[in-house]
């Protein structure tokens, strides 16, 4: 994914066992989720500045800082958090990952993505990395450049 660029930003969710804190990372293409962990200070700024993923810096609840991020977490929270207890860090661990992985990327459609879901997003706009992946190539292999 050159070229691509990620915003990230950490949420919490509560439990009967105590705050599980989550962190997750967003492409601004297609809006999909490409990673997301338990949140610990220490290993996601580390993990960040590996990735080169810009972690919001803002305000809590400042949408204007990050706003796909923030964006992404008011779903989470109005569509899973809210509608749900969880007595467990592994049953809300388990409703994340099934959230997103089994509704948001794949099913949720988005306005701002003519009202595909992520993944259908990607796929739709596969050509165009294609495109530009196969160019490089042949940039690479031209008599040119040998």
């Amino acid at each position: 994914m050159v070229g691509r660029l990620w915003c990230g930003d950490i949420t919490y969710i509560a439990t009967d066992e105590g705050w599980l804190y989550l962190a997750a990372v967003i492409d601004l293409f297609s809006r999909q989720v490409v990673g997301w962990s338990q949140y610990t200070s220490l290993a996601f700024g580390e993990r960040c500045r590996q990735m080169r993923v810009r972690p919001s810096m803002g305000t809590v609840g400042d949408a204007y800082d990050n706003a796909m991020a923030e964006s992404f977490f008011a779903s989470l929270e109005g569509e899973l958090i809210e509608r749900n207890s969880f007595q467990s860090k592994a049953q809300a661990r388990m409703a994340v990952f099934t959230w997103i992985e089994g509704w948001y990327n794949p099913r949720r459609r988005h306005s701002g993505l003519g009202y595909l879901s992520p993944l259908n997003f990607e796929r739709s706009n596969e050509a165009l990395f294609d495109v530009v992946d196969n160019a490089d190539v042949h940039l690479q292999t031209t008599p040119e450049t040998v």
